[in-house]
């Protein structure tokens, strides 16, 4: 019976982990079309005099400030689910074996 908890326990984390690593591939997907969008209108705005690739060379930066902020916030996100996961699988684990061990004494 353990075995079979555990065997449960394990397809529940591994369907949990599949489906967080597709909201993170959207996550990122979703993050580079907006990059590719705003490169875009940025590239649209200026000219290619030194003055307009100066002010280009300046937008980039920013953007990719904002870049980076966000695949700071997805991380923190991911490190965040990936601990409840783990939190929740070991509280039901704990649970599953305490209920198993409990049959088996009255038994």
């Amino acid at each position: 019976q353990v075995k079979e908890v555990l065997s449960e326990t394990q397809e529940k984390i591994e369907a949990e982990t599949h489906e967080l690593n597709k909201n993170i591939q959207n996550q990122f997907v979703q993050i580079k079309q907006d990059i590719l969008q705003r490169l875009d209108v940025i590239k649209a705005q200026f000219s290619t005099s030194q003055e307009g690739l100066s002010e280009l060379k300046n937008a980039l930066k920013a953007e990719i400030n904002a870049l980076i902020e966000d695949l700071t916030k997805v991380s923190k996100e991911l490190k965040g689910d990936i601990s409840q996961i783990s939190l929740k699988h070991k509280d039901s684990l704990s649970e599953s074996i305490k209920r198993t061990k409990n049959n088996a004494v009255e038994a």
